[in-house]
């Protein structure tokens, strides 16, 4: 792969998707990295509150912190690869992510956790948009469904990784080595994404109010931003609180909740093998309402059943949620210009991942501590499955 290939892949129509596979993959290594580090918090969460003295409302409150620094560098992503290409960003993503797990790992008190989380999180930022933008470039549009599907699997992959890696850890060592432990692996996987991968050699476009206009007139964008910060509550915001969930209100051990927690995420990837098929058969607009209606249902459930029922609502729920996503990533490719691909995604995501994996979990954490999880819950699945309904404005080149 020369250095100027992922430049160029747009005026030549770009790779079909097996021909890029082997790349995606590498791409993806970095992306398992980058979301283990932002669900790491999860499975630990009860030894985090335990440690610092702490109750469920403020400890859900550093999943806020992790979303708003992630929020503020993805709007600064634009910026920062128009100077370093989108290849550079991305090894700065995991040099960033490395030093605030660190910072985690060493906190003495709650106020130095927030930082390292706002660190953390920040760092997780600059990811995004390019890695969708490289991929894209990449690969030939007809084949965009088919690798953000490919691609859409790392998220998953990194939170079945999250409670397996959580409890073998802890059966050796506290939940502060578990963290500095991964902020080595995250690392050495940067490192190597750049030592190996010459894709993303290019740079990116920086968000300025030239290139935010366009962006800024069509309705697409506006809409797309709700839709995904609904899809991120749906796979990651509730994701981020089940464990404590099921310990503190459904009678589950830790160990127990942790291995049910990590396997449900098995089932998205399986989904998502097959979604780029799906989806050009259904289009975008029935996947969106599909998927985030369906995902609602799933979250109500997990409020209304109990036992081996409620088993299944939390297998249910990521599985459901996860379609959205390569539909949607899609769409927000061609909001624009293929120039300001980046700045779409770091435009869109910002407010969506400030809503669905800050404000959510913070407010569920906090029905935690005044009523219940279940209420949070509740009322999460019920609005979620409401506002599905604004898909029928969603204007896409299918139904």
């Amino acid at each position: 792969m020369n250095t100027q290939e992922g430049q160029q892949s747009d005026l030549e129509g770009g790779l079909r998707f097996k021909a890029g596979i082997p790349v995606i993959l590498l791409i993806i290594m970095v992306l398992i990295t980058n979301i283990l580090s932002r669900s790491i918090l999860s499975p630990l969460l009860i030894r985090v509150e335990t440690s610092f003295d702490i109750s469920h409302g403020p400890a859900a409150q550093l999943f806020l912190y992790i979303s708003v620094g992630y929020s503020i560098a993805m709007l600064l992503s634009g910026f920062v690869s128009s100077k370093l290409t989108h290849r550079g960003s991305i090894l700065l993503c995991s040099i960033v992510m490395s030093i605030g797990l660190a910072v985690m790992a060493a906190a003495p008190s709650i106020e130095v956790m927030r930082v390292g989380v706002f660190i953390m999180g920040a760092g997780s930022g600059l990811y995004p948009p390019s890695g969708i933008a490289t991929i894209t470039a990449l690969i030939h549009k007809r084949d965009w469904q088919k690798a953000l599907s490919l691609h859409e699997i790392g998220p998953h992959f990194g939170m079945v990784l999250a409670p397996l890696y959580a409890n073998f850890m802890l059966t050796n060592s506290t939940w502060r080595g578990t963290l500095a432990v991964l902020s080595g692996i995250v690392l050495i996987v940067g490192l190597l994404f750049f030592l190996l991968i010459k894709a993303g050699n290019f740079k990116g476009e920086a968000p300025t109010f030239k290139a935010l206009l366009p962006l800024f007139q069509e309705p697409n964008f506006w809409i797309l931003m709700l839709f995904f910060g609904l899809g991120l509550a749906s796979i990651q915001g509730i994701y981020l609180l089940v464990p404590t969930f099921l310990v503190s209100e459904a009678g589950f051990s830790l160990q127990a909740a942790n291995r049910i927690f990590g396997i449900s995420r098995f089932l998205p990837i399986v989904g998502l093998l097959t979604a780029g098929l799906v989806m050009d058969r259904i289009g975008v607009r029935r996947a969106v309402m599909v998927t985030v209606c369906g995902a609602g249902l799933a979250i109500l459930l997990m409020g209304i059943l109990k036992g081996p029922f409620l088993v299944i609502a939390v297998f249910l729920q990521p599985a459901i949620g996860a379609l959205f996503f390569p539909a949607g990533l899609a769409a927000l490719a061609t909001v624009g210009p293929a120039r300001s691909r980046n700045v779409s995604v770091s435009m869109v995501l910002p407010v969506s991942a400030l809503i669905g994996t800050g404000l959510i979990p913070a407010f569920i954490g906090y029905m935690g501590d005044i009523v219940s999880f279940t209420a949070g819950f509740l009322i999460t699945g019920g609005i979620m499955m409401l506002l599905s309904f604004l898909s029928l404005v969603l204007r896409t080149g299918s139904s």
